[in-house]
Parts: C-alpha cells; structure tokens; sequence
C-alpha cells in the first residue's frame, strides 16, 4: 500500500496465509486505528485472533505507539467478545441516522 502511516500485514501460520489486518498509525495521538480484520473462515477458532493483537502490540510499543482503536457493529457481538478477551474496552458509541425523503 503506497498510502503514508498505513499497513496491510499478512497473519501467517508456517507458509499458510491466515488473514489480515489493515491499520493507520496518527503519530500525534500515539495510536493506531484497525481499518480491517480478517481471519479467513477455515482458519478461525485456531487463537490467531489474540496472537496477532499481541504480535501487533509488541511492534507498535517499540516505536511509541500507546493506544491501538477500532470499530465493531453493534451486531457483531462475536467481535465484540474476542476483542474484549484481549483487553479492549468500549469507548463510546457511533451513530447514525437515515434521512428519509
């Protein structure tokens, strides 16, 4: 990605490619953003979720990065449990609203 403070990491298990995750790093606010997460379904329930939080964490605390945030649907509760097994806490709520005509 040619996209300045933006990765794409490859999650890898041995030579197979598990999943992704995509984040931005605002160097101002020492965090980064989560864009995009994904375990490939033959993949999931293996624990890759939490070793690539953890494997995110350890290189983003070596260059002074203190806070990792992201977004989950209010819907995807699964989501919402793996992340706060790994620590995450809700920090508010997004809205939205359709405008009728």
């Amino acid at each position: 990605m040619e996209t300045n403070d933006h990765e794409l990491l490859c999650i890898e298990s041995g030579s197979e490619l598990v999943g992704y995750l995509w984040h931005s790093i605002n160097g101002n606010d020492k965090s980064t953003f989560i864009y995009d997460f994904f375990i490939f379904p033959n993949c999931g329930n293996n624990g890759y979720v939490k070793l690539a939080i953890t494997a995110l964490e350890s290189q983003l605390k070596s260059i002074g990065i203190e806070q990792i945030k992201l977004r989950v649907a209010y819907q995807n509760q699964r989501a919402l449990k793996l992340y706060q097994e790994v620590d995450f806490a809700i920090s508010g709520y997004n809205m939205s609203k359709k405008i009728v005509s």
